[in-house]
């Protein structure tokens, strides 16, 4: 992923993994959270990460995380 420094992974679940890092140049601690790489394309977890992005754009209340964006690594939203 372009422009994230990925410091360690900090959780592995059934479907995603959530890994901390900054973003190169501004030093911005960030949070990745992405499909695990032993999911198979068809599965449904891209669609769910997607859906879970576009909720959380929709969303403006103090304390709740913010989305920075979702880009695609081949065929897999992060």
């Amino acid at each position: 992923m372009g422009g994230i420094e990925f410091l360690e992974e900090t959780y592995r679940g059934a479907r995603f993994v959530l890994s901390r890092g900054r973003r190169i140049g501004a030093a911005a601690p960030v949070v990745v959270k992405a499909v695990r790489d032993d999911i198979p394309d068809g599965d449904d977890a891209a669609a769910r990460l997607q859906r879970e992005y576009r909720l959380l754009n929709e969303l403006d209340i103090a304390g709740v995380v913010r989305a920075l964006g979702l880009e695609m690594q081949g065929t897999r939203p992060l």
